[in-house]
């Protein structure tokens, strides 16, 4: 976690540098290898093959600075952008282990700021909770390409480009959360009834993930009846859908449950819901003390 704040749509600030990512020759080389057995798989008959989807990658950001709005103080969260491509992701920040990607992650210091070399794919994950107070978590389908078969929360999407743009051509982490939830469960959301409050840094992949949470109208059979008539278009997604009550005792049983099936965000979100919903630290500190062996 890089920063914890009600980070509504007025708190946070996203800026946008048109200026291409110029990948190093010897990461370039990766990415050619990469489009070459691409196009070789593609004219051999492959079916799921990945996409490669135009993105926003993560130049710089700003946990740290503060406006005075009505005599107080307000932490906003900068975020300055570039576009980028999923190929760029899958041969630098998904590229675990790769000697040459594992040289420039150890260049940087994540945690001030992003590798310069790496698209930096920023995610959008939220926590939608039922009107009779059920927390989703979905479970990805064997097909996609990151997260397959594991639990995440109830929707996740990275900020694609230019669909998620905002009117001055920086992304726009409230319209793309909008989009997921129509797309993945067919759920109409209002942007100012989403709430970002964490911004953080997976360190094994170095991508940017903010998360965040909204109450929703529908009920858990509504949303089910959606999915059961394919109302989402991208419900292919998700292999199935988890409803979990929202309140620490049965999240923390549910977690310890499931421990091994968990996509790290999508944990992390998951944990984070109780306190989004008001839960206190001790509440939620009990609740999983009596779970553990």
């Amino acid at each position: 976690m890089l920063s914890s704040a009600r980070y509504t749509q007025d708190r946070i600030e996203c800026l946008y540098d048109d200026r291409p990512l110029t990948l190093p020759t010897e990461l370039m080389r990766l990415k050619e290898q990469l489009i070459r057995d691409w196009r070789r798989d593609k004219k051999n008959g492959e079916t799921n093959l990945p996409y490669n989807s135009s993105t926003y990658g993560l130049k710089e950001f700003d946990v740290g600075y503060r406006d005075i709005r009505e005599c107080e103080e307000v932490p906003i969260l900068r975020l300055k952008f570039h576009p980028t491509d999923y190929f760029t992701e899958k041969v630098t920040d998904l590229n675990f282990g790769n000697a040459v990607r594992d040289k420039y992650a150890a260049s940087i210091d994540y945690t001030i700021k992003p590798v310069p070399e790496f698209a930096s794919i920023v995610g959008v994950d939220l926590n939608l909770i039922t009107r009779d107070k059920y927390l989703i978590v979905s479970e990805g389908s064997v097909l996609v390409h990151a997260g397959a078969g594991k639990l995440h929360c109830s929707v996740a999407e990275h900020l694609l480009r230019p669909t998620d743009m905002g009117a001055n051509g920086a992304p726009d982490p409230f319209r793309c959360a909008l989009r997921a939830a129509q797309e993945e469960l067919g759920v109409v959301l209002k942007p100012e009834n989403v709430e970002f409050t964490i911004f953080g840094v997976q360190p094994k992949w170095l991508q940017y993930t903010l998360i965040g949470w909204s109450a929703i109208d529908e009920k858990r059979k509504e949303i089910e009846e959606l999915r059961s008539l394919a109302v989402p278009k991208d419900k292919w997604e998700n292999r199935s859908l988890v409803f979990i009550p929202c309140n620490p005792k049965s999240i923390a049983e549910f977690v310890y449950r499931t421990q091994e099936k968990w996509y790290p965000y999508g944990l992390a979100a998951t944990i984070l819901s109780l306190f989004q919903t008001g839960y206190s630290k001790k509440e939620v500190d009990d609740a999983f003390k009596k779970v553990l062996p």
